[in-house]
């Protein structure tokens, strides 16, 4: 049997209880303590979640957010951990917390005990707002900036964070499965998008990301969804992540409405596929981020050129022209967990516990050949723009309103890795199966 069908497994989700949960923080919590000899480490809670890159440091080390809290980690006190609280968090801390609160008014009277300070350098202004504007920091000697030590425990994944995981990705391929036998001409994107998101509630989580794009709104990187009808032999590109117990998901799938892929969507898919899985096969322990991300552009330039919709495979502006984003990200608390802080890292390498994403994707507008994109601007000219769109014009207006995206969820292990969303169908006859 294909290893992409066995969609049973899809609904099985491990079963974590309060007490795993909790355990988790408190792993994650002893994990940064045993990396600090002295001094007391303070976390302040964040102010909005939704937004994507918001700081979710809090969240790992306490495992909820709550306003108006700041968490102090004391690595050789009696007390490790206290749990500063005004009056806006004593009603939305959960009920069940087992951790130690004091209110916040006594924080400035606690840090007189220490000399040296742990903490988000870059929140230390919003830590003094929260205590109504007062510097209580002018008289500590020694700050650090725990914030790196953070990210770099973040990067590599728990067991019991991959389950969590898992069971978000579990979820989303049911949506995904379900949503696809929906790929009818008529349907709206709408449609689509509101049946997905039933799927994530049916199971009491929430959507981290979603598109549902069609057609030539398929052809567009940042679409989400609209009202638009589908029609027949277009390609319709969903990107769906859900939270489960704060962990998401996030995997793009491509396919073809009414369940028939077309010469050219085939052409175009099968060129995304094998360069995902050339990516794939690269993302291994201590392997080059920057080299898979290299070798997956090389695959997709491969398969444009022998398509005839490059004149110059080595011409840095064509390949711009048609690689319209970066290939993998990190996901666990962040849909682009700590995805800058380990972007700006200079020889950036997977390492065991790692999981990311691999997505490269291919795009089709009608009005990319019309004139230069704005992204390329005064990186060709305007001679060498028109004489290439010349060249591959009758080419590129074969695979018009075409997107194709292919994404999924690694896990780096020490042997290499393991594709965590490996049950969601992406082989095309898989896909054309599940539609007809």
């Amino acid at each position: 049997m294909n290893k992409s069908l066995p969609f049973i497994l899809l609904i099985c989700i491990s079963a974590i209880s309060v007490k795993a949960f909790e355990e988790l923080h408190k792993t994650n919590r002893q994990r940064l303590m045993n990396q600090v000899t002295d001094g007391v480490i303070l976390i302040p809670s964040t102010k909005d979640l939704n937004n994507w890159g918001s700081d979710k440091n809090f969240l790992y080390l306490a495992g909820f957010n709550a306003s108006g809290c700041i968490l102090a980690l004391i690595p050789n006190g009696d007390k490790n951990v206290i749990l500063f609280i005004n009056d806006n968090a004593k009603r939305s801390i959960p009920k069940d917390c087992s951790l130690e609160t004091q209110p916040l008014s006594k924080l400035a009277d606690f840090l007189k005990n220490w000399t040296k300070i742990y903490l988000p350098i870059n929140r230390i202004n919003e830590i003094n707002d929260l205590l109504g504007s007062i510097n209580i920091f002018k008289d500590i000697e020694n700050i650090s900036n725990i914030t790196p030590t953070i990210y770099n425990q973040r990067l590599g994944k728990s067991e019991e964070e991959v389950e969590l995981i898992e069971n978000a990705i579990k979820i989303t391929g049911t949506a995904l499965t379900e949503a696809f036998k929906q790929c009818k001409t008529g349907s709206t994107e709408l449609d689509i998008f509101a049946l997905t998101e039933y799927q994530a509630a049916k199971k009491q989580v929430k959507t981290s990301f979603s598109q549902t794009a069609s057609g030539p709104n398929s052809t567009n990187v940042h679409f989400g969804h609209s009202e638009r009808a589908m029609k027949s032999k277009e390609t319709i590109v969903f990107d769906l992540g859900v939270y489960y117990k704060n962990y998401t998901s996030d995997i793009s799938r491509t396919f073809p409405v009414d369940g028939k892929f077309t010469k050219e969507q085939k052409q175009i898919y099968s060129v995304v596929l094998k360069a995902q899985k050339v990516g794939i096969s690269l993302m291994n322990p201590n392997a080059s981020y920057d080299n898979a991300e290299k070798k997956v552009t090389d695959e997709l330039i491969k398969g444009l050129f022998e398509l005839g919709l490059m004149t110059d495979s080595t011409s840095m502006w064509q390949k711009e022209f048609y690689i319209q984003h970066g290939f993998s990200h990190g996901i666990g608390l962040d849909v682009h967990d700590i995805y800058s802080y380990f972007k700006n890292q200079p020889n950036k390498k997977f390492i065991m516990g790692m999981v990311y994403t691999m997505e490269p994707g291919l795009y089709f507008p009608e009005d990319m050949i019309k004139s230069i994109p704005e992204r390329l601007k005064g990186k060709v000219t305007e001679e060498e723009f028109n004489l290439f769109t010349q060249k591959i014009g009758a080419n590129y207006k074969k695979y018009i309103n075409i997107g194709v995206r292919i994404e999924d969820d690694i896990l780096i292990t020490k042997e290499g890795n393991r594709n965590l969303s490996i049950v969601i169908p992406k082989e095309i006859e898989d896909i054309e199966k599940i539609i007809q």
